[in-house]
């Protein structure tokens, strides 16, 4: 009866044991996935601002050449001449 008892007693703390760590491992799961969500929110906003930079300054970019072409004046400079600057400072 005590050797029973014993075992039941095994049983149980091996039940609790695994329940532990499958809690365990759930509460990981969850902020693992509550950090990948940030992560991709804050990618999605960063991208969002890259392509906005992108555009004001594609824009900025336009208006120098219209108001360039308004004084009959040019730039012949390409993105090949603007590359080559930036790597030869």
């Amino acid at each position: 009866m005590a050797n029973e008892a014993r075992q039941g007693y095994v049983l149980l703390a091996e039940k609790t044991a695994a329940e532990a760590l499958a809690n365990e491992l759930q509460r990981q799961l969850q902020a693992a996935d509550s950090a990948k969500q940030s992560l991709l929110e804050q990618i999605t906003k960063d991208t969002a601002e890259d392509a906005q930079r992108e555009k004001d300054r594609e824009q900025r970019i336009f208006e120098y050449e219209v108001r360039l072409s308004q004084a009959n004046r040019r730039c012949t400079l390409d993105r090949s001449d603007l590359d080559a600057i930036l790597r030869n400072p």
